[in-house]
């Protein structure tokens, strides 16, 4: 079973080539591009084992996707 990465980042080309070396490292990437469908993907099981976090994002920030998980207890 591939370990799950949710890759949350608004520009398509960075998002394209971050989940292409990914999966060739062997994960099975989940893709977000605003922080509204990364909380959505983790409402899927199972839960990804990474994140990895554009933090500049436009609207809700990383930051303040994080502030959400820590305060959810998920970090």
């Amino acid at each position: 079973m591939k370990r799950r990465v949710l890759l949350v980042e608004d520009d398509p080309q960075h998002r394209q080539v971050v989940a292409l070396i990914l999966a060739r490292e062997g994960y099975e990437v989940i893709e977000a591009e605003t922080v509204r469908q990364a909380i959505g993907a983790l409402d899927e099981a199972p839960a990804p084992a990474a994140i990895v976090l554009d933090l500049l994002l436009p609207g809700t920030t990383g930051w303040e996707f994080l502030d959400w998980l820590n305060k959810r207890g998920t970090l």
